[in-house]
Order: C-alpha cells, then sequence, then structure tokens
C-alpha cells in the first residue's frame, strides 16, 4: 500500500506542478511533461528506498551489530 501511494503522490505533485506553471506561463504542455518525468523518478527513489528499508528519519543509519567475538576482542584489547 506505501509503495504504491509514495509512487501515486509523486507523479500528482509533479504534474500538479507542472500544470500550475504551464498555465501560469503559457507554455502548455513542456512544464508537465518535465515535472512528470520527475516526479516518476522521484516516486521510484521513494520506492527505492522503502524496499531498502531506508525510510528511516534524515541522516537516520542503524548500528552495525558487532559479534561476540569482536566485543571479546575489544575488552582484552586485541
Amino acid at each position: 500500500m506505501r509503495i504504491g501511494t509514495e509512487l501515486v503522490a509523486a507523479l500528482v505533485i509533479g504534474v500538479g506542478f507542472g500544470l500550475l506553471l504551464d498555465s501560469w506561463l503559457g507554455t502548455k504542455p513542456w512544464f508537465m511533461l518535465v515535472f512528470f518525468l520527475l516526479g516518476a523518478a522521484a516516486g521510484m527513489f521513494n520506492v527505492y528506498r522503502v524496499v531498502q528499508n531506508q525510510g528511516g528519519a534524515i541522516g537516520y543509519k542503524p548500528a552495525d551489530r558487532r559479534s561476540s567475538e569482536d566485543t571479546k576482542m575489544d575488552r582484552d584489547g586485541e
């Protein structure tokens, strides 16, 4: 559900912004096409982040899990 929402939302925002610029500047359909492509790219990037489980907060990176061997070596000073 979230993947579909991410993709559709990016496309709707991109096309909406493109149509707004086209109506303001009288350049139909050029900005709509450009922002459709940008929205599609942004939507795919968002889907990739969700699939790769990178959807955390900005700057969030999970800590690497260390094995008990590594922890034991650190305590022993080796």
